[in-house]
C-alpha cells in the first residue's frame, strides 16, 4: 500500500451556519454589553471603592470615596519639619498637609492634617486618618519639591 493514494472526503457546508453566526455574534455583544455594565457599579461595597482601604494622593490629586459621598483632594504640603534619615535629632519632627474635603453636596472645605497630632478629621460620617508621607527626608536629595510628595489616608465610616 506504499503508493496508495488518498482520497479527499468533501462535506457540503451545513445549512444556516450565517443564522447561527449571527446568533452567536449577537449573544457575545449582549454579555459584553451586561460585564461593562457591572463593571461600571460604583456601590459603596464596589471593589474599587478606598473606604477602608489605603489610598494615596499626589498634590492637586483627587479621590472619591464614595460617589455621593466623600471626595478627598491633597492641596499641598504646608511644612515638612520631619528629622531627615541622615541626621541625629531630639524630635521626629512633623508634616503638616492641607487638604480639600467635600461631604456630599457641600462645597470644599479645606483641612489642614498633622502626622503627629491631629492626624485625623471627622468629617460627616466618614473618618479621614492622614497616615504618612513621602518621600522621608534625607532619603533623596534636599529640598523635595513639592509635586514629589504623596501623602496616603485610610477613611473609614461607621
Amino acid at each position: 500500500m506504499i503508493g496508495a493514494r488518498l482520497s479527499t472526503i468533501r462535506v457540503p457546508p451545513a445549512r444556516g451556519c450565517k443564522t447561527c453566526m449571527t446568533n452567536a455574534l449577537k449573544g457575545m455583544v449582549l454579555l459584553c454589553g451586561l460585564l461593562t455594565v457591572a463593571a461600571c457599579d460604583e456601590s459603596p461595597t464596589s471593589p474599587n471603592s478606598p473606604l477602608d482601604t489605603n489610598f494615596t494622593l499626589g498634590p492637586g490629586a483627587r479621590q472619591v470615596v464614595e460617589p455621593n459621598g466623600l471626595t478627598l483632594q491633597l492641596d499641598t504640603v504646608v511644612n515638612d519639619s520631619r528629622c531627615p534619615a541622615s541626621a541625629i535629632c531630639i524630635t521626629a519632627g512633623d508634616a503638616t498637609i492641607a487638604v480639600q474635603v467635600r461631604v456630599r453636596d457641600t462645597p470644599f472645605a479645606r483641612h489642614d492634617l498633622s502626622l503627629v497630632a491631629g492626624s485625623t478629621l471627622v468629617a460627616g460620617t466618614y473618618t479621614i486618618r492622614f497616615t504618612t508621607l513621602s518621600p522621608y527626608p534625607g532619603l533623596q536629595p534636599m529640598p523635595i519639591p513639592p509635586a514629589d510628595y504623596r501623602a496616603t489616608f485610610h477613611v473609614t465610616r461607621p
